[in-house]
């Protein structure tokens, strides 16, 4: 959210005052920096979090437009993490091998249940 490393970080310290007064902690080993747009410390553009995968995309090649129809820069996306989607295929799998006997319906049934899920969790991304 900002370009100065310093002032987030600087946040980061005030963030974690905050928690340590009311007996929370951050983890070093779950916070980290990233950039949205270009590789950053080693880390990949864009965040994971909750099963989504948050990045912004090169404004070049995928740019948002104004009402005006010029470029704004930038194209944020929001997708389900590819881990996310290959448990989902997974589960999906698992109950097509147990229900090989089964009739149509009840296949259908059980499917519904789970896509219609997966979907709902989902529906606000890019997918």
């Amino acid at each position: 959210m900002n370009h100065n490393l310093d002032v987030i970080k600087k946040c980061k310290e005030i963030i974690s005052d905050f928690l340590v007064e009311r007996g929370l902690e951050l983890s070093d080993a779950k916070i980290k920096i990233v950039h949205t747009i270009i590789p950053f410390e080693k880390n990949e553009p864009g965040f994971e979090f909750l099963g989504f995968k948050i990045k912004h995309f090169d404004p070049k090649k995928h740019s948002a437009k104004n009402n005006q129809g010029r470029n704004i820069g930038f194209r944020l996306l929001i997708f389900p993490r590819k881990n996310s989607r290959n448990k989902h295929f997974a589960t999906i799998d698992c109950i097509l091998r147990q229900y090989k006997t089964a009739k149509q319906s009840q296949i259908v049934r059980k499917l519904n249940l789970i896509i219609i899920g997966w979907t709902n969790y989902f529906r606000f991304s890019h997918f």
